[in-house]
């Protein structure tokens, strides 16, 4: 008798801990967060119940928290407050739109464990890393908006996500009306890789580089994503006094990566308005199928800009002011592209490209 009971007590040590999902609801009780009337009233509450594997369910909203991961965990939103357990699908977070505000007190959400989040709404976050701080950890962002995070005075580094030694996976996302007041209006990466895909970013604005993203000793891949209206720029002084920036959608220092099938409209900066690439020779970086639409509101810029290495471009169209495509002419390899004024390259052709309404992304 005693050795079964041995041995049951060993199996049930040996037996993994079943996952739990935890629900968060303004209307719930607090005392568990196992039901939704005995839900925790804050996100905190349920991340410091929760342990790894674990699911926060949270109903739509506005939490007004700063939030530190304690454990890998997944971070959805969207609820209703009625779903039962097997109705995880049911959720809708653009009918129940789920708002985390940092009310301005810091971060919003500091990641250092591994993190899945959907369908949240960050905003009002502060520091470096205002909406998104990840650390030495994964974190998969699907279905988020990244809105109204960071300012000029206490914003270093990665208005919107600032990622260190981290993986970054974003998708079905909006970035937008980010500042830093350094780099990374929109998004900051530092040996790091980002995989950015069907996507906005927008309206971000950093003080020296990358407007949208910035990213060093990275690896960065962009497929399907709307970079339209950021800016990387400073003025000093007095009027038309333009500090040096580079990279008004994006800012790759000795990175390497890729850009497909992605659109750039309206973004600014001094040097490289819709791209800047400060590389060595080991580092690459291409664009294919992609559409760059260059009007900046900065005088003698670019829309590609580069140091060493400069990047591929194949099957793109690339309009702008004469002359104001490349700032080196003839070292970039560009292949099979409409490009406004030609270019020399194999099947490149200078063409009207038929926009329909290019002032407004069409």
């Amino acid at each position: 008798m005693r050795f079964y009971c041995t041995a049951a007590l060993l199996l049930n040590l040996a037996l993994p801990a079943q996952s739990a999902t935890l629900l968060v609801s303004k209307t719930g009780d607090g005392t568990n967060g196992l039901t939704w009337p005995t839900a925790f009233q804050e996100i905190g509450a349920a991340i410091t119940a929760s342990s790894t594997g674990d699911e926060i369910w949270v109903k739509g909203g506005r939490y007004v928290e700063n939030l530190t991961t304690t454990s890998p965990i997944t971070l959805l939103g969207g609820f209703e407050g009625t779903e039962e357990i097997d109705e995880r699908d049911l959720r809708d977070p653009d009918e129940n739109p789920t708002i985390i505000d940092g009310n301005k007190l810091g971060s919003v959400l500091v990641v250092n464990h591994d993190l899945q989040v959907d369908g949240l709404t960050i905003t009002k976050g502060i520091g470096t890393g205002a909406g998104i701080k990840v650390v030495n950890s994964r974190l998969e962002l699907t279905h988020a908006h990244l809105l109204s995070n960071g300012n000029k005075e206490d914003t270093f580094r990665g208005g919107g996500i600032y990622a260190g030694r981290s993986m970054l996976i974003i998708r079905d996302c909006i970035v937008e009306e980010n500042v830093a007041s350094n780099s990374g209006g929109g998004i900051f990466i530092l040996d790091s890789s980002l995989h950015l895909k069907d996507s906005i970013i927008r309206n971000n604005r950093s003080g020296f580089f990358g407007g949208g993203i910035s990213g060093g000793n990275a690896n960065i891949s962009v497929e399907n994503v709307l970079f339209h209206h950021n800016t990387a720029n400073r003025f000093v002084g007095g009027p038309g006094q333009i500090a040096d920036s580079c990279g008004g959608a994006i800012y790759c220092d000795l990175s390497n990566g890729s850009c497909n099938n992605s659109i750039f409209s309206d973004n600014s900066s001094r040097r490289g308005s819709d791209i800047y690439v400060n590389n060595l020779e080991q580092n690459s970086w291409t664009v294919s199928h992609c559409t760059i639409y260059t009007v900046s509101r900065i005088e003698s810029t670019s829309s590609f800009s580069w140091n060493e290495n400069p990047p591929t471009l194949t099957n793109c169209i690339a309009v702008g002011r004469e002359g104001d495509i490349f700032r080196q002419a003839d070292t970039v390899n560009v292949r099979y592209s409409l490009i406004e004024g030609g270019y020399p390259g194999e099947g490149n052709i200078d063409a009207n490209p038929m926009f329909v309404d290019p002032d407004h992304g069409d």
